[in-house]
């Protein structure tokens, strides 16, 4: 770098620990924004059932336990007794195991709309709270994208300025050889001593006192 040559100014970055935000909140975003799709839209399923079901009695007919994990959720297969638009029998899905023997009477909320699924009065299948806790997670996993794409905008925004680094080393960079301030020539200790010795001339020509008219030249010693 020639001598007064400023350093080109530093580009910021945006840091690793925003990088890591945008991409995991983006992936948590995308999962629970799915769930939460899926869970409201079974919730105002189970709310229509539970508003505008059917109330019907019935027995039942038989019981299916199933477990995922560490929790149960049971089908149970009703006979009505009363047909609901031609269907004599309904499904009643719980999250929970049912021990309940066959012949058992029940009343359930048939849905109009599918007579195929029914609920318990005033147990609905998909309860508001499991859309709300996905929705929180969702709102969290928003904010947090946008924090991160923030970041990232501002600073694109500050590079905006500042030109590149121009290509090749810099005094910044590892293995730059220093350079003279004089000449361009190489810093001292570059070279050998035997190297700036055969690089530098010796002078063969008249000395001072040999230029100067009127005064004798100096015998020579040798």
């Amino acid at each position: 770098m020639a001598a007064g040559e400023r350093a080109p100014a530093r580009r910021p970055q945006a840091s690793a620990a925003v990088i890591s935000t945008l991409m995991t909140s983006t992936l948590v975003l995308a999962l629970s924004g799915t769930a939460s799709w899926f869970s409201l839209s079974n919730y105002f399923l189970s709310n229509y059932t539970q508003h505008h079901g059917v109330l019907d009695t019935g027995t039942i007919s038989n019981v299916s336990n199933t477990r995922s994990n560490a929790s149960w959720s049971a089908a149970v297969q009703i006979t009505l007794d009363r047909p609901v638009d031609g269907a004599t029998s309904t499904t009643v899905t719980v999250g929970n195991a049912v021990n309940s023997p066959d012949g058992t009477p029940v009343t359930v909320l048939v849905d109009p709309r599918d007579p195929a699924r029914a609920e318990y009065p005033g147990q609905p299948t998909y309860p508001l709270q499991v859309a709300v806790l996905f929705l929180s997670i969702a709102g969290v996993s928003a904010l947090l994208f946008i924090f991160a794409v923030w970041r990232v905008a501002v600073v694109k925004f500050r590079n905006r300025g500042i030109p590149p680094p121009p290509p090749g080393r810099h005094r910044h960079q590892p293995g730059t050889r220093a350079r003279s301030r004089a000449g361009g020539l190489p810093a001292a200790g570059v070279l050998g001593a035997g190297a700036r010795a055969d690089r530098l001339p010796r002078s063969h020509g008249p000395t001072p006192l040999e230029s100067v008219p009127g005064v004798p030249a100096s015998p020579n010693p040798h």
